[in-house]
């Protein structure tokens, strides 16, 4: 009798261990499976780095005209040693574009040193002043 308590013991035991492990892993995949990072902005963002460039002359157009031209309206920006970005609104859609990443219309931002923000589309350059209007 008492080896048979003992016997339900381990076994009770050996049970909540697997069930323990079987959880753990079941929550680190569907962890994994998760982009936590930029799921939302991942459909119209590409990353788009290190592209080459057609020109270095740059043409500066207006905020209004951005917003006409693209689509975007620049609402935010954040200048920083290592990582600079611009927060841009589309719609009821806000979205992060961080230098050197590519909108899906082709659309890429190359530097934002304040007061400018440089862009890149097909080879062209052009330069959007930050300050309000």
């Amino acid at each position: 009798m008492l080896q048979h308590k003992k016997n339900l013991r381990y076994l009770f035991w050996f049970t909540s261990i697997l069930i323990f492990v079987y959880a753990g892993f079941r929550l680190l995949f569907a962890l994994n499976e998760q982009d936590l990072g930029r799921k939302s902005y991942q459909e119209i963002i590409i990353d788009e780095q290190n592209s080459p460039f057609q020109s270095n002359t740059y043409k500066e157009i207006s905020k209004d005209s951005f917003v006409s031209e693209y689509d975007f309206k620049i609402i935010g920006y954040r200048i920083g040693q290592d990582r600079s970005s611009l927060i841009l609104k589309q719609d009821n859609k806000e979205f992060v574009l961080y230098k050197g990443e590519q909108l899906a219309n082709g659309l890429r931002l190359v530097e934002i040193s304040f007061p400018d923000a440089e862009f890149e589309i097909g080879g062209d350059l052009f330069k959007i002043n930050l300050k309000n209007d």
